[in-house]
């Protein structure tokens, strides 16, 4: 029976797969739970203690926790030191072939500069390797000043060439090219004229000013590098590496699992320990409303007391303010019209307020202005007779008639 790989297994289930998987902690040590030398000693003793100073663990359990979590960050920290170890010369191979394949290339273009070298030093000056190569052979005609070697044809042509000309004379306009010409022909005249020996003249005015113009082409050249490496070479150079630092190979999984597994067990335990924290803060603040609520159900004791049965009970003064003795206005009603006074226009008692009070005695009944009617014996509910002199209801003769 043969172990295959399962994304939902749990580990090795056979005895050789379990024999292989214990060899591990011996043959690399990637999947041991424990130092495996002073060094990892000595950095497991001070992540513990620093991250139990920063959870200030409570109990023992998450005290346990914490240190737990400590080792595993400690394996992690192992899994990618063997990475990098195994992997380090890989990468460093991949970056040597990288910049061996660009120089190669800037070589390639570098054979144009004969026939075009405008264009040709354009190109290079837009790559950091092609600015190597122009700076390397304009110290080479430095060089050739500095030793007192002079210049000959050749050395002339190129640095034309190296300042984008033809090697033809330049032209009166090209003032560049121009005064490279002048100076050289005053510095080296075996450059203009090969019958002449080679080497310097005494003319020192004009050897300072030509090799002042070399020293200003190199430092041009060289404060640009930084600029264009940043932007061409650069990203590329990383994408090698990265590229590099990536391992397929069964071995490279096998220690990315490793790596990832530890990192994992750390976070599940630093996430054990939040839990706890949390149900422990949970469970303080139950135990305080309860004890809360418990304090203020209970009689109190001591210089407070409640009232005794002698004693009327104490006054709420939260409830001490007068209340009106009409229940509450439903809010389907409407509001209730403030008070006006007495000559207000909109006041409808405003006639009566303003109607004078009948004078004091023994009534203040007004007389009735309504007709009265005497009384018929036989009939029921008439109104009375009236007390004073007003017309009753028989009918008198008309005197005369």
């Amino acid at each position: 029976m043969t172990d295959t790989f399962d994304p939902r297994s749990t580990g090795p289930r056979t005895e050789s797969g379990k024999a292989t998987s214990s060899r591990n902690a011996v043959t690399h040590g990637l999947t041991a739970r424990r130092p495996l030398c002073q060094e990892e000693a000595e950095r497991l003793i001070v992540i513990a203690d620093r991250w139990v100073a920063k959870h200030l663990p409570q109990t023992d359990s998450e005290e346990a926790l914490i240190r737990s979590a400590a080792m595993e960050y400690v394996r992690y920290l192992r899994c990618v030191e063997v990475e990098e170890a195994r992997l380090q010369p890989a990468a460093r191979e991949a970056i040597r072939q990288w910049e061996e394949s660009r120089r190669h290339a800037i070589r390639r273009k570098a054979q144009g500069l004969r026939d075009n070298p405008e264009t040709v030093v354009t190109q290079l000056q837009a790559s950091a390797f092609g600015i190597d190569w122009l700076v390397r052979h304009w110290q080479t005609l430095l060089g050739h000043l500095d030793a007192g070697r002079g210049w000959i044809a050749a050395d002339l042509t190129m640095a034309l060439h190296l300042l984008g000309r033809p090697s033809e004379p330049p032209a009166a306009l090209d003032v560049d090219a121009r005064r490279l010409w002048d100076l050289v022909a005053r510095v080296s005249p075996a450059a203009l004229q090969p019958d002449t020996a080679p080497g310097l003249s005494d003319d020192r005015d004009a050897f300072a000013r030509l090799r002042a113009l070399l020293v200003d082409q190199i430092d041009r050249l060289q404060s640009l590098r930084p600029i264009v490496w940043d932007e061409e070479e650069g990203p590329q150079r990383l994408a090698a590496e990265t590229a590099a630092m990536v391992d397929t190979s069964k071995e490279g999984q096998q220690r990315h699992r490793y790596r990832r597994d530890a990192l994992r067990d750390m976070q599940r335990s630093l996430s054990m320990v939040v839990n706890l924290k949390v149900e422990r803060s949970k469970m303080d603040t139950r135990i305080l409303q309860q004890d809360r609520l418990a304090a203020s159900s209970r009689p109190s004791s001591g210089w407070f007391r409640g009232p005794t049965a002698d004693e009327p009970p104490a006054i709420d003064r939260r409830r001490s303010v007068d209340l009106p003795d009409s229940p509450p206005m439903s809010r389907n009603e409407p509001p209730t019209p403030p008070e006006s006074a007495p000559a207000d226009r909109h006041n409808p008692n405003r006639d009566n307020a303003e109607r004078p009070e009948p004078p004091a005695g023994p009534s203040h009944d007004l007389p009735r202005t309504e007709p009265q009617f005497e009384a018929h014996p036989g009939a029921p509910n008439c109104p009375p007779a009236p007390s004073t002199g007003a017309p009753s209801g028989r009918i008198e003769p008309r005197k005369g008639a």
